[in-house]
């Protein structure tokens, strides 16, 4: 079963959303607008492409060692 388009968008913009974040140490952003018409769905795209040029390279240099946890239910997964 393949998901809907919305949801595809979401999940495709979450991963290097909550990465980057996790990876520069920076709270995880959420995005307050909607997903119910493909203007939408640009404007969320838009919006992560922002945040991730936004990181500070100088946050994320140097953290090719740096173990990335991941929530999974009640637990955390690095």
């Amino acid at each position: 079963t393949s998901l809907a388009l919305a949801e595809q968008v979401r999940a495709t913009c979450n991963y290097p959303i909550r990465s980057g974040a996790r990876l520069a140490g920076l709270p995880i952003p959420t995005f307050d607008g909607k997903d119910a018409t493909f203007d939408d769905l640009k404007a969320r795209i838009a919006w992560t492409i922002a945040f991730i040029k936004g990181i500070d390279p100088a946050k994320i240099d140097g953290t090719d060692d740096k173990e990335i946890v991941f929530p999974s239910g009640d637990q955390a997964t690095p």
